[in-house]
């Protein structure tokens, strides 16, 4: 695959980077949990996307905050 991509996202905190991450090895989330949704994608010969959304988990969904 050419070019590099990062994981979905993680938990937003004190830290930087806090769990819980959200990615191909993350485990489940629970309600209260504030993540940052941040798909990243970037290409040579194109350029790179970065889009980012802080939600908290809900019982059975989530709200963009």
């Amino acid at each position: 695959m050419v070019g590099f991509q990062t994981s979905l996202g993680h938990g937003v905190g004190l830290e930087l980077h806090e769990l819980p991450a959200i990615g191909e090895r993350s485990g489940p989330l629970t309600a209260g949990d504030v993540i940052a949704i941040e798909p990243f994608m970037c290409h040579p010969d194109i350029g790179a996307v970065h889009l980012e959304d802080v939600v908290v988990v809900e019982a059975g969904s989530a709200r963009c905050l």
